[in-house]
């Protein structure tokens, strides 16, 4: 512990993250978005940023997946590129990168193969190697890759009888096939909601969630650790986990047959010490618990107080996502809403008009949080399933972008009712340098966004 505070103030003594919320800058990617057009962002990393390039993908209507590129030097976005057609609004892309440079992408199905895509120059996402096939029943991809280039991939299987599965992919070979992880003991409609990340050292770390029917009365929320590339797995205390995980034989970091849960993506701190954060839904206000692992327990706190002083009236809503940079300092992107408001309008209860993205900031390992608005207010549609920049792998990111929907979540994963808008947010960039301006609202740095094909001023 005493280690975490020293942290905790040389990283306070780093540029102001409210400074860098209220530098922010905003781009409209499209306008064409699916109604889920940045789902599932704490299954499935969005943007990848190196070489002074930043990559973000996303799924226009209904389910094209589409890459485009911000050149930093000269802050231009390239043509958005499409990598194929998936089966509908679950198809979006889980990327990441290889030391190297070259960038891959899973991605397409909702109950069927994964589409998999390497690009043929490194740091370059304008040209891609042909489509590789592979998997059965699979939804929600969750990729890192590791200090050896070897791909790692979470994804969900199944269609009445539903698993969490794990694969690998060594640096020139194929995929391998699945090591189941987690069996539900349930026949029936299940999320898992993975996430993977990879430490300094190499470990792998894995978090999920078993959530149950609907709507999704979640039943715990899991984690695991690797030391040897996943070919074993180890509770959070390092006691060796037989697989599958069942509901009657796992290491939880919470659980109750009650609940009604969603957690973030897993984030690392700076010790390699695994985070996250659990929105529960069953709660009155709807509320945002972070958990963390400090070597010895899991610790928790609600962070559902700052949310209620910076937006009184507000309340916790739909996915979270969250990251540290290389300051050791704590981001979590969180969807909130008016108190109450959440009465099934929206499919699932999620996405519901009104919602709004904000960005909790820390200092101090989570002990003190600023809030600042991230989207405006639109009565009308909810901006919501925001996707904080995380590590692809080992390597902590620097200040993080984000992007996220702007438009309903519909009444169907197959058929568009109306487009939804794909917003990218870039954190630090002061006015003077790139910023944008147009007539489509105000970010949260009381800048205007600027849609494509709109010059800056």
């Amino acid at each position: 512990m005493l280690a975490y505070k020293l942290m905790a103030r040389a990283v306070a003594t780093g540029v102001s993250h409210r400074a860098a919320a209220r530098s922010a800058s905003t781009h409209v990617l499209s306008t064409s978005g699916s109604n889920r057009a940045t789902a599932y962002p704490q299954v499935s990393n969005k943007i990848v940023q190196a070489r002074g390039r930043i990559f973000v993908t996303w799924l226009d209507g209904p389910s094209a997946i589409k890459v485009a590129t911000f050149d930093v030097a000269s802050a231009t976005w390239s043509a958005a590129v499409t990598l194929g057609q998936g089966q509908d609004n679950h198809a979006g892309a889980a990327l990441t990168m290889d030391s190297a440079g070259f960038l891959y992408a899973a991605f397409g199905p909702h109950h069927g193969p994964f589409q998999f895509r390497r690009t043929l120059r490194p740091y370059d996402a304008s040209a891609w190697e042909s489509t590789e096939w592979f998997g059965d029943d699979c939804t929600h991809p969750s990729l890192v890759c590791g200090v050896d280039d070897t791909l790692h991939l979470l994804h969900r299987s199944g269609r009445s009888k539903w698993r969490l599965l794990y694969r690998r992919r060594p640096k020139g070979e194929r995929w391998s096939e699945p090591t189941e992880v987690v069996d539900p003991c349930f026949e029936g409609y299940t999320h898992f909601w993975p996430s993977l990340a990879v430490a300094a050292d190499g470990a792998l770390h894995l978090a999920f969630a078993i959530n149950t029917g609907s709507p999704f009365m979640g039943r715990a929320v899991g984690y695991l650790r690797s030391e040897n590339g996943g070919r074993s797995w180890t509770s959070a205390d390092g006691a060796p986990v037989q697989l599958p995980l069942t509901p009657h034989r796992a290491a939880f970091i919470e659980a109750g047959p009650n609940l009604q849960l969603t957690p973030s993506n897993l984030a690392l701190d700076a010790f390699g010490h695994p985070w996250l954060a659990a929105y529960h839904r069953e709660r009155r206000p709807q509320s945002l618990t972070l958990w963390h692992h400090d070597g010895a327990a899991w610790r928790s706190r609600g962070i559902s107080d700052e949310v209620g002083r910076a937006f009184p009236g507000y309340e916790h809503a739909s996915v979270n996502t969250m990251t540290f940079d290389a300051r050791g300092r704590l981001y979590v992107a969180a969807v909130i809403q008016r108190e109450g408001e959440d009465h099934g309008g929206a499919k699932d209860g999620w996405g519901e008009s009104g919602d709004r993205v904000v960005l909790l900031t820390s200092d101090d390992l989570g002990e003190t949080f600023d809030v600042v608005p991230v989207s405006d207010v639109d009565p009308a549609r909810p901006s919501w399933l925001v996707a904080i920049e995380r590590p692809y792998g080992p390597k902590p990111v620097d200040t993080p972008c984000l992007v996220y929907t702007n438009g309903g979540s519909g009444v169907s994963n197959q058929v568009e009712s109306q487009s939804t808008e794909v917003i990218f947010v870039r954190l630090g960039e002061s006015q003077e340098k790139g910023s944008w301006h147009g007539n489509h609202g105000l970010d949260c740095a009381g800048q205007h966004r600027r849609r494509d094909g709109e010059r800056a001023e």
